[in-house]
């Protein structure tokens, strides 16, 4: 079965909204609820408030019953990983064992340099991010067992909390290089391909597989996440889409490239490329948070299509 999420961004809103649009995808029957993970405004105007996301998370997952849950996805850097993989089991806990933990490298330096956090060049990035996935794993698996890498250290404890699913919450690995596939390959459970076209996520899976058959683990799961524009008039997508294509702002001209984007049955043709191409669970992000016309409409006409 094919499974549907929605990302909820943070950015220039009131908590309310995340929560009563979290809370309405819920109902509407969608199997997951995305915070995007950034301290930076990157899809609205600068000078909006962009509430950090785990803490996001954490009133969204409390505020909700049934949904599964996570980060779309975190910036490494941002965390230590011997603290997160105890955030993270702790999450776990509360909610009833409905927390995912997407993790990437990061990619906005913008917002890296304006908190303070080193940046460093992509193979860097990734780098750390393998420790930081070794660590977590560890801690969650062996609380007490440490580790030492280039970048990391963790002596452990055996005080760190394992979480409440076993073996672990499901790990979603974003990214698109091949250094960050093979962390995929290693240590995922999902890798989640970021506003990639079809074809791209398909080529990428083909080298994914022969990934997990080195590390001798079973192919992971592959997920996709990206802007979905859907309206039952046709010719409003079209503006929608020449508008972002002309803005300013790069967000929405790349937006305007990739987007899953037309009536529920031209949104529908084209989520199933995706899921030809291997992608099991679609997260959707519809636009502006306290606008759930999409989040609806798509539950209503696209949803049924795949169940």
């Amino acid at each position: 079965m094919i499974r549907f999420g929605v990302q909820i961004p943070q950015e220039g809103v009131d908590f309310s909204a995340v929560l009563a649009h979290a809370r309405a995808a819920e109902k509407l029957g969608y199997d997951s609820v995305w915070i995007p993970d950034h301290l930076r405004a990157v899809a609205v105007a600068p000078g909006s408030p962009c509430y950090e996301a785990w803490t996001t998370l954490t009133g969204v997952l409390l505020g909700t019953e049934r949904v599964m849950g996570g980060p779309m996805v975190l910036s490494e850097a941002f965390r230590n990983p011997a603290w997160l993989a105890n955030a993270a089991a702790t999450l776990d806990h509360m909610s009833g064992g409905r927390l995912i933990l997407g993790i990437g490298a990061g990619w906005y330096e913008g917002e890296y340099r304006a908190y303070g956090y080193p940046w460093a060049p992509g193979g860097e990035r990734v780098e750390r991010l393998g420790e930081a996935l070794e660590i977590i794993k560890r801690f969650w698996a062996s609380p007490g067992e440490g580790f030492a890498g280039r970048h990391y250290r963790a002596d452990g404890t055996i005080d760190a909390p394992k979480p409440l699913q076993q073996p672990h919450p499901p790990i979603w690995v974003g990214g698109q290089g091949p250094k960050l596939l093979r962390l995929a390959a290693r240590y995922a459970d999902a890798w989640n391909a970021p506003i990639l076209f079809p074809e791209q996520v398909a080529e990428r899976a083909e080298t994914l597989r022969k990934l997990c058959e080195a590390e001798g683990r079973p192919m992971v799961e592959i997920t996709y996440e990206g802007p979905v524009w859907i309206d039952s008039d046709g010719d409003r997508i079209d503006a929608r889409i020449a508008r972002n294509a002309a803005a300013e702002n790069p967000t929405q001209q790349t937006y305007a490239r990739v987007a899953i984007a037309g009536t529920p049955e031209r949104v529908a043709a084209r989520i199933r490329e995706y899921v030809d191409a291997g992608v099991t669970h679609v997260v959707c992000h519809f636009g502006r948070t306290t606008d759930l016309r999409g989040t609806e409409l798509f539950a209503r006409e696209v949803i049924p299509a795949f169940r």
